[in-house]
């Protein structure tokens, strides 16, 4: 396995104001054949990885680490790209992709590390249905994808 060598981005290349204010979130940019770019004081986890994907073909995935909390998680291209062609839903849609989702995955996340209710809101449209969202109701929070399933329709059926 070839050995990949981190690159930090410092401030004064980076075009964005808000990387003078402090914050717990970096980045580490893979691509491919290439070195890893670290970018630290991120605001708009999406919005970066939108400016890279789009200005870059090699680049392979994002880590973001939220270095207070110790958290991380990964966005790919293909991530990416479910949250760039968003669509609408409807409870046939939602029924189809659960029995997908049940058929491949089980009770489990997918090879995204996704839940069912989290891989439904990088799909689909859900500010309609959930304008102020909270994880305790609104289907993206659940381990579990037949309660996550239930939370949405409830709102799709109102």
């Amino acid at each position: 396995m070839e050995k990949q060598h981190k690159l930090f981005v410092e401030d004064k290349f980076r075009k964005n104001k808000l990387v003078e204010k402090e914050t717990s979130i970096i980045a580490e940019v893979h691509q491919l054949h290439g070195p890893i770019k670290s970018y630290t004081n991120i605001h708009y986890p999406s919005s970066l990885s939108k400016r890279i994907f789009r200005d870059s073909t090699k680049v392979t995935h994002i880590v973001f680490k939220n270095t207070s909390d110790g958290s991380e998680w990964t966005v790919t291209k293909e991530i990416y790209n479910m949250e760039a062609t968003k669509l609408d839903l409807t409870e046939y849609i939602l029924t189809d992709e659960l029995n997908n989702w049940i058929k491949e995955f089980k009770n489990g996340r997918n090879s995204n590390d996704l839940r069912f209710g989290q891989y439904i809101w990088c799909k689909y449209i859900m500010s309609d249905l959930f304008p102020n969202p909270d994880t305790s109701d609104d289907g993206f929070g659940s381990e579990s994808p037949f309660i996550a399933y239930n939370q949405i329709l409830l709102k799709l059926l109102k």
